[in-house]
């Protein structure tokens, strides 16, 4: 019986790892198809939105960003502003990751899209 219940916990935990190590590398998947996604729907429409003009993160109205951002609509935008009248302006367009709600892929989405 000892060794039946020992199987068992052993099949438990190792089961469990194999879940989270999957469930991990279907998460990192889905972030590297995001970034490098341009066939879907929704980034062909974001291309679209971004019109290959730069915009000014430490100078654009939550509107302008908005406009020409990929993925960031008027209340993200609106936290970008917030964040820039809080601390100042943007030193570098990395800090644009510090703003609540973008994170790497957002950034990296607009990274040839922003300027100080």
């Amino acid at each position: 019986m000892e060794k039946l219940l020992s199987a068992f916990i052993t099949s438990t935990v190792l089961l469990f790892w194999l879940f989270s190590s999957y469930a991990a590398s279907l998460e990192n998947n889905q972030q590297q198809n995001l970034l490098q996604s341009s066939g879907s729907s929704n980034t062909s429409t974001l291309q679209v939105k971004n019109n290959n003009k730069r915009v000014s993160i430490n100078h654009a109205s939550a509107e302008e960003l908005a406009a020409h951002l990929k993925g960031i609509g008027i209340n993200k935008a609106k936290q970008i502003v917030d964040y820039r009248e809080k601390y100042g302006a943007f030193t570098h367009i990395e800090q644009l990751k510090e703003v609540p709600g973008i994170g790497l892929v957002l950034y990296k989405q607009n990274e040839d899209a922003i300027e100080l």
